[in-house]
């Protein structure tokens, strides 16, 4: 039999279900798509469980033109149904009393047989109902509700399979009967479990549900979807918005800011550097006070208005619903390179940090999958490397910071597919003209925490490492720093997640890259 696909989420959030009886559940569904919600609806509904409906958004529904007859669903799905508004507060009161009663009284769904017998020739009915025959002494010895049972045994559901513990003749019999119903009904057995749910859904819309009409903000929403998740325009636009993101953060806005806490802190370093002098401190204490805390710290510092910028403009983008499409949009191209499509949302965390990328990808359905992601999310430029992109940004390329921002994320991004379609590459090493300790003092310093990097060099060379590098060298250094190995926290929690060998693997694997990505940077530039 084929196995059935599950999430780690769906599979944690069925097993409590099942195995922790909960008194009641309460299942908020948004009135505005009511087709697609009521589809959990119905699978929870066939696990027998005391169950209330929670209609939200209903002002919304009736404030566009739309109604649903409320009592006449809850005749056909057998369970209370309460229309509420979440965000104003109205129904939630009632919902909590249908809650309270229907656990208390174990009041149990009214149905859970949702198949019809003259649709399609009956296929499905027959089948679900001659399943339900065969494994009912297995059901109930295993404690879980016969219908529920009966439907995920039929799309091969191997974990139900395993608890059940069907003979060989048990077995047979329910591949025959699956495959006769494939036959009669002309589509694979998921397709058509889940069809007879849909045609059900289809059933109570029709008695029960007036459409609301299109908002206008609904129609304008849909306008710009077809330029943002465009088969031809999606892609260009999300390059152009994170181009125009950071040209206003590293250019513009974050400019002028980080332009003006600099002032600041070079006018309040001059005036405690007076101070100091005028008290006649001892050297080495005015020393560490002027070139450690002000010139170390107060360099970091200084970058602290061009994250703040960044993360608002990413906040922007998350609130108005902009990254969920560009998960939506991206599905297509993780495919090509062998990842699900739901890599998305765990690669997008890794630009803010690496550590919750990697526990973020728990939720992938494959293990495949989840360790590819897992070893491509460090490519992906963290905030916490800002800061080293800014300061040599600003050091030996002013006037260019965002189009080398851009080229910097897009060239981690581009590494880390061509680390997925080629594995890695292999050059010829040579140095890289970075054979300064204290340079390598800072990358050292920077597998601990990338931000540390910038205030050691700046501690280590008193401030003046722009006149003690050449373009060539700052350019191999800024690469080296975009690919090499995450801070030791990410790499802990890959270990945690893929064990020493992987984590271990992964660490010199990308130092490996980043090595040979400076070296042809420097010879590019020289």
């Amino acid at each position: 039999m084929v196995q059935a696909i599950l999430t780690n989420e769906e599979i944690v959030s069925r097993n409590f279900v099942l195995d922790e009886k909960p008194k009641a559940i309460i299942n908020i569904v948004d009135a505005n798509n009511i087709e697609r919600n009521l589809y959990l609806t119905m699978q929870l509904l066939e696990m027998d469980v005391p169950m209330v409906v929670a209609l939200n958004m209903m002002d919304e529904v009736t404030g566009n033109g739309g109604a649903i007859d409320v009592n006449g669903m809850e005749a056909m799905l057998g369970v209370p149904v309460v229309p509420i508004s979440a965000a104003k507060n109205e129904g939630v009161d009632e919902l909590i009393k249908h809650a309270i009663h229907i656990a208390r009284y174990q009041e149990r769904p009214g149905r859970q047989d949702f198949c019809d017998e003259n649709d399609f020739g009956g296929a499905v009915h027959r089948c679900i109902h001659a399943v339900a025959h065969l494994i009912e002494d297995h059901a109930k010895a295993a404690d879980i509700p016969v219908r529920f049972a009966a439907t995920k045994l039929i799309e091969g559901d191997e974990l139900i399979l395993e608890k059940f513990k069907l003979d060989q003749n048990e077995i047979d019999a329910l591949g025959h009967l699956t495959e006769q119903m494939e036959k009669e009904r002309g589509l694979d057995k998921s397709a058509a479990i889940a069809d007879m749910r849909f045609s059900f859904i289809e059933k109570i819309c029709e008695k029960t549900v007036v459409k609301p009409h299109e908002s206008k903000e609904r129609i304008r929403s849909q306008r710009i979807d077809r330029i943002l998740t465009g088969k031809y325009t999606a892609i260009p636009c999300f390059i152009a918005i994170m181009a125009a993101v950071l040209y206003l953060t590293f250019n513009v806005i974050g400019a002028f800011l980080q332009g003006l806490l600099e002032s600041g802190i070079d006018a309040l370093s001059a005036s405690v550097d007076t101070m100091l002098t005028a008290c006649n401190v001892n050297e080495a204490l005015h020393g560490l006070v002027i070139n450690g805390i002000f010139a170390g710290v107060g360099s970091v510092l200084s970058f602290l208005p061009v994250i703040v910028t960044l993360f608002f403009f990413l906040s922007m983008m998350e609130d108005s619903g902009y990254i969920a499409r560009v998960a939506f949009f991206m599905d297509k191209l993780l495919r090509k390179i062998g990842l699900s499509g739901r890599s998305i949302v765990s690669l997008l965390i890794g630009f803010g940090c690496t550590v919750p990328a990697v526990m973020a990808t728990r939720t992938l359905p494959s293990e495949r999958d989840r360790k590819m992601t897992i070893l491509l999310t460090p490519f992906m430029s963290c905030t916490a490397k800002l800061p080293i992109y800014s300061f040599f940004v600003n050091a030996f390329f002013p006037g260019n910071g965002g189009f080398i921002i851009t080229a910097l994320y897009l060239g981690g991004i581009v590494i880390g597919i061509l680390a997925a379609v080629s594995g890695f590459l292999v050059p010829v090493f040579k140095p890289l003209g970075l054979g300064d300790w204290r340079i390598v003092t800072s990358l050292i310093c920077g597998f601990m925490a990338k931000e540390s990097v910038v205030s050691t060099l700046q501690v280590l060379f008193a401030g003046g490492i722009a006149g003690l590098l050449t373009t060539a060298q700052a350019a191999s250094l800024l690469v080296f720093s975009l690919l090499y190995t995450p801070c030791v926290a990410a790499v802990t929690s890959v270990k945690r997640e893929l064990g020493d060998k992987t984590a271990v693997g992964m660490v010199i694997w990308q130092c490996f890259i980043a090595w040979a990505a400076a070296f042809i940077m420097k010879l590019i530039l020289m």
